[in-house]
């Protein structure tokens, strides 16, 4: 196959190219992915230390407030 310019292009090597270039990409997402759930996990485990240093006077509080 010819480009716009008449030069010959070899679409095969394009295409191999393209498809290095996304299974990088999905490699890069799973690992996003997996340092997310880390994250999430960690701030599950300090939102659980963080409420349960509220004082139970701040608690009703805010359940007055709420109501």
């Amino acid at each position: 196959m010819v480009d716009k310019d008449g030069k010959k292009v070899d679409i095969m090597k394009d295409l191999v190219k393209l498809e290095q270039e996304m299974e990088g990409y999905v490699k890069e997402i799973d690992q996003l992915l997996e340092e997310l759930a880390s994250r999430e996990t960690t701030r599950d485990s300090l939102q659980e230390g963080f409420d349960a240093a509220i004082p139970q006077a701040i608690i009703e509080e805010r359940q007055r407030r709420a109501e």
